[in-house]
């Protein structure tokens, strides 16, 4: 299942802040090899979630294809899941709304645990009666909670700005190489080493474009208003797939990503890019 929105960041607070990258002038190898005196770097980290790991204690969904789904219980759901991660806030550390208005992403934070928490809203037509083909906009929550450790750690961002704040590129490699490459402007221009995102993107643009063979069917992306990539859409053999990117502020880069895929429906990886 697939939102059907466009959305817009209004984002409150984040403690996970990264800036731009200053090209650096060692163009292969690791990011130990790359990195100059002025360098800063972030340190990446992502963990994995099986699919249909709802049962882990970790993962909860709450959505319209439930037998006790109820629209007005949504806030309840949510407050249940938080108190059983151990999370002590009634109000999230960020909240990311859709061009409706509704909300798109909540995360909470707990800085002395190293635990992180989002709640994502899909909201869509879901099926209500098949047999008469009635379907309802509706609300379908998902949540993950993470505590991060070292095992986590896959790969590091260089990155460094100039006198005016700007960026020239940033690169993020993991222990072996490139795996992602922003222009000027911070936005993502090359995913996974070689794939190549287009380069006109204009305010609340949305288009398509293949990845590769392995994709049935072309990815749907769309930016905001100031040119971000706010989330990706598309589909492999197992499922539809949605990346979604979370932004501090006004920044052009992304401090976290989640996977989330419609076999077994849940999230398959989170990342987070936390300053060394």
């Amino acid at each position: 299942m697939k939102s059907e929105n466009l959305f817009v960041i209004i984002v409150l607070l984040c403690v996970c802040t990264g800036c731009h990258a200053q090209d650096v002038k060692v163009e292969t190898g690791t990011a130990a090899d790359c990195q100059e005196e002025h360098d800063s770097i972030e340190n990446i980290y992502q963990w994995e979630i099986a699919y249909g790991s709802i049962g882990n204690g970790t993962e909860a969904a709450y959505h319209p294809y439930d037998d006790s789904y109820d629209a007005d219980r949504i806030d309840e759901f949510i407050k249940n899941y938080l108190e059983e991660q151990g999370i002590c806030k009634t109000d999230p550390d960020g909240i990311v709304y859709n061009r409706r208005g509704e909300p798109f992403v909540e995360y909470y934070i707990e800085e002395s645990e190293k635990k992180y928490c989002f709640v994502v809203h899909l909201w869509g037509n879901y099926w209500i009666d098949y047999e008469t083909g009635v379907s309802a906009y509706q609300d379908a929550v998902y949540c993950t909670t993470h505590t991060v450790q070292e095992t986590d750690w896959t790969g590091t961002l260089i990155y460094n700005i100039d006198e005016e704040n700007n960026s020239t590129r940033e690169r993020l490699y993991d222990t072996e190489e490139m795996q992602m490459e922003t222009d000027a402007e911070g936005r993502i221009i090359r995913y996974n080493g070689s794939h190549e995102f287009p380069k006109d993107q204009k305010p609340w643009a949305e288009g398509e474009f293949m990845l590769d063979a392995y994709f049935s069917e072309p990815c749907t992306f769309v930016y905001d208003e100031s040119g971000r990539m706010i989330c990706n859409e598309y589909y492999i053999t197992h499922g539809g797939h949605t990346d979604i990117f979370l932004y501090e502020g006004d920044a052009q880069r992304p401090w976290a990503c989640l996977n989330w895929c419609s076999f077994a429906p849940g999230f398959t990886n989170v990342s987070l890019f936390l300053e060394q």
